[in-house]
């Protein structure tokens, strides 16, 4: 993979990642792009995902914008750099993006990596059905493990929702090896209309990075749908088919 943009606004920077069920993680972060001041900085070229492009998602960008694969966008507001992946990774090329994001996350001398993950709430045990839907896990000796606002996974449930031919393991076990502070927070959904649950996260995610040194300016702080959710449920029946 090659990052082609503006470097400097990584280093030191948190770097915020979303996927899993139902692209649960990635919904999160097209509110919160949407919904905070961003600039778009750069683009991730990538051999290892189905490539794709189209018009802008974003209300805070111009309509005529090029959106491909991986873009990166900068919180304007916060030390918050976000990678919005709109293709999915090709088959047998999980190891390979994760030890090459793992080495350039390194590289770019990122102080930590947060990934918003939907998985699988039909493997849930007894004890995870009620309370908090929303579970945390962490690469080795990760300065926020011991002051988590969220329950950590559960042992007994982790192969079960972090599968070790998945990308989401692959790439904790390359941030292990290479060093990179990783936190994984996870929430249990099923597929079908994940909007609520990708506010949960979003509002996870903003309430412990981008408020807790502001309170107040939580008070003000609105999520908001970008202009690409308008079909997604699907387009509006078209009345002329029907024979009344």
């Amino acid at each position: 993979m090659q990052f082609k943009g503006d470097n400097e606004k990584l280093r030191g920077s948190v770097l915020l990642l979303g996927g899993g069920i139902g692209w649960t993680g990635s919904l999160a972060l097209d509110l919160l792009i949407n919904s905070c001041a961003n600039v778009h900085i750069g683009t991730i070229l990538s051999p290892h995902h189905l490539q794709m492009a189209g018009c802008s998602a974003y209300s805070t960008e111009e309509r005529s914008n090029l959106t491909t694969t991986i873009e990166v966008y900068h919180l304007s507001d916060y030390n918050v750099n976000i990678i919005q992946q709109r293709g999915p990774v090709l088959k047998n090329h999980n190891s390979s993006f994760a030890s090459e994001l793992a080495q350039w996350a390194k590289e770019m001398n990122v102080k930590e990596v947060v990934f918003l993950l939907s998985v699988d709430a039909t493997r849930r045990i007894d004890q995870q059905l009620i309370g908090s839907q929303n579970r945390v896990c962490f690469s080795k000796n990760h300065p926020r493990e011991e002051n988590s606002p969220w329950k950590p996974l559960e042992q007994e449930t982790f192969s079960m929702h972090l599968r070790s031919s998945a990308f989401p393991f692959k790439f904790l076990c390359e941030c292990n090896e290479n060093g990179v502070p990783l936190m994984l927070v996870n929430r249990f959904c099923s597929e079908g209309n994940n909007l609520p649950d990708s506010a949960e996260l979003a509002s996870c995610f903003a309430n412990v990075f981008l408020f807790s040194e502001d309170p107040e300016t939580q008070k003000t702080f609105t999520l908001r749908a970008p202009p690409s959710w308008k079909y997604i449920q699907g387009s509006p029946l078209l009345q002329d088919v029907f024979i009344y």
